[in-house]
Order: structure tokens, then sequence, then C-alpha cells
């Protein structure tokens, strides 16, 4: 009779080497950043009714800041943010996305026009974040949902938790750097 075994991961290691493999220059990831938050606000607009549509701004932008002593390099958006759900079962699982396939197609079918246009599929960019970060912070809300923060080291473990003072609608990141 044959023993079992498990093939074990070492997500440090592993994360570091699917960013590397994925994408040669740290420098991408921050571009990978802001094109997420480029697709959280081309979906936030297709949620909006037709009068609404046009009051929306879109704005994306990154910064350079110290926190508690550490320089970060700290994104924003005003998209359409994330449930604790989606933080769970898309941001902390490499290479899976909408839980919903008909809405992912949808989103590749409308590629085309500018306004329109999501770049990412499998959320495979922000395994960028790990070749400039030692630590990544996500706070984000939905319109009328509760805020989070999610935050990992690169290892196996992450962690989420409400995120009282976060209370706008998008995604902040903060890519505390190596």
């Amino acid at each position: 009779m044959a023993d079992q075994g498990t093939i074990g991961l070492n997500i440090p290691s592993l994360l570091q080497s699917l960013s590397l493999a994925l994408y040669r220059s740290p420098k991408v990831a921050i571009r990978e950043i802001l094109q997420n938050g480029r697709g959280a606000c081309v979906y936030y607009r297709r949620t909006l009714s037709p009068d609404v549509i046009q009051e929306y701004r879109p704005q994306v932008a990154s910064d350079v800041e110290f926190i508690s002593g550490k320089a970060c390099v700290v994104a924003t958006d005003n998209g359409i943010g994330m449930t604790r759900e989606q933080l769970e079962n898309e941001l902390s699982v490499v290479g899976q996305s909408s839980d919903d396939p008909e809405a992912l197609a949808e989103a590749v079918r409308a590629r085309g026009g500018f306004d329109d246009r999501v770049i990412g599929q499998y959320g495979i960019g922000f395994l960028a974040a790990f070749l400039i970060a030692n630590r990544v912070d996500v706070y984000t809300r939905t319109q009328d949902g509760t805020p989070w923060h999610w935050w990992c080291t690169g290892d196996a473990p992450y962690f989420i938790e409400p995120a009282a003072s976060f209370n706008q609608r998008g995604t902040k990141i903060v890519l505390q750097l190596s």
C-alpha cells in the first residue's frame, strides 16, 4: 500500500517567482495597480443609470507617502469597490476572477471602446505588487457596503477586518516598499 502525501507550497517564494515570471520589471507593479483602479471605475460606471452617469467623474491617482516612517506607494480610485466576499474569493486567490462568467465575458466583449475598456481578466496583475512591496494593504468599500481592510505580507495568511476610517466608495491600495 502506498503512502499519500500532499504537495507543499512556499507561498512567499511562489508569489515572488510568479511575479517575476509574469512581469520582468518592478515598475510594472504601479501600472498594474492603476489599471485595476481604472477597471473598477469602468465597472462602477456600468452600474449607473443614464441620468446619473453624466455626473460621475472617474478618478484614479497615485502618490508616494511616508506612513509610520515607511515609504509607501498609495493608489486610490472611486470605482466600484469590493465586498468582503470579493476580497476573499477573488483578490486572495491567485488567478481567480469574477464568480460570474457571463459578467467576465461581457467585460471582455466590451474592450473595444476606450471609455468601457477593461484590461485585466484574472487578477494576475495584482501579483506585481509583491515585486516592490513587503506589505500590501487594501481599503475598499462598495456603494452601500461595509468598508474593509485587507492586508498581506506575501506569506500564505492574509487578514481582513472592518475599516472604520475608510468611508468613501472605491479602493485605496498601500504598497509598503521593500
